[in-house]
């Protein structure tokens, strides 16, 4: 938390960032703070008093806004990689492209977006049997809590919690066009540099132009960090994990690797 509090700050507060990109990415470490506060202050002290709230609709509710948070991270993730691609790839249609008013815009669309993603959770047994007192087919449990005794999150065992499973693994589809438009951007930056080594030489720009492109440079290895993180949690949480029984394992492999990904995150951000 300490290393995203402080990611953000650098955000705020230097004149070189208030940009398109750092919008993006404050938009990102915000929902890493989200995520990180609900395992601080929620599942934490569930876990040290072992009560057991499978049921509770507080766990509910913690379960509904860490999806929000969650895909409020992947969202970002992508917008950053395209923005960034914008960037090196279209530098003079940028500044028309990239404005602040349409990342605020876009930002909005992603904690949007991510609300949708945990509107399902919503669904209730009250509301399914409206319907003519008919179970729907979706059945009639779809949340996700947090499981004290198994120290890990955990989707409903019904036939809505099974299709959300496949719509959260829609995350690693998200991962694979990240990491698509980065390789772009990869070899787009290197032609460009290639061409600006040939035709200029770096004692004839200025000392803000010097940190500018040294930025460029940090931000974009720092996108490639993240990409790397996301791919080994994502891994552990869908894969690994539910190859172990031993309470110890599932936590290291799931809840464990989530708030290393979200922490790391802002180590990488400010690093």
């Amino acid at each position: 938390m300490v290393t995203n509090a402080l990611a953000n700050f650098s955000l705020l507060y230097d004149p070189l960032r208030r940009n398109s990109f750092c919008i993006l990415c404050f938009s990102h470490i915000t929902s890493n703070l989200g995520v990180l506060l609900i395992f601080l202050l929620y599942a934490v002290p569930s876990t040290l008093g072992q009560k057991e709230v499978a049921g509770d609709q507080m766990n509910k509710i913690m379960g509904q806004l860490t999806v929000v948070f969650w895909y409020a991270t992947a969202y970002s993730h992508l917008a950053i990689s395209v923005n960034r691609l914008v960037a090196i790839a279209l530098p003079f249609q940028a500044a028309k492209l990239l404005t602040r008013p349409k990342s605020f815009l876009l930002v909005l669309v992603i904690w949007c977006i991510g609300l949708c993603h945990a509107a399902p959770y919503f669904w209730s047994e009250c509301l399914v049997n409206l319907a003519n007192n008919r179970q729907s087919l979706l059945g009639t449990y779809c949340y996700v809590y947090y499981d004290c005794r198994k120290w890990r999150w955990i989707i409903a065992e019904s036939q809505c919690g099974k299709i959300l499973i496949y719509v959260a693994k829609f995350s690693m589809f998200i991962l694979i066009v990240k990491c698509v438009i980065d390789v772009v951007a990869v070899v787009k930056f290197r032609k460009i540099n290639k061409v600006f080594a040939s035709n200029t030489s770096l004692f004839t720009l200025s000392e803000v132009q010097k940190r500018k492109r040294r930025m460029e440079v940090k931000f974009f290895k720092q996108t490639l960090r993240r990409n790397g993180l996301f791919l080994v949690v994502f891994v552990n949480f869908h894969y690994i994990s539910p190859l172990f029984d031993d309470r110890w394992l599932v936590y290291l492999t799931s809840t464990f690797a989530w708030q290393l990904l979200h922490a790391l995150d802002g180590c990488v951000l400010s690093s």
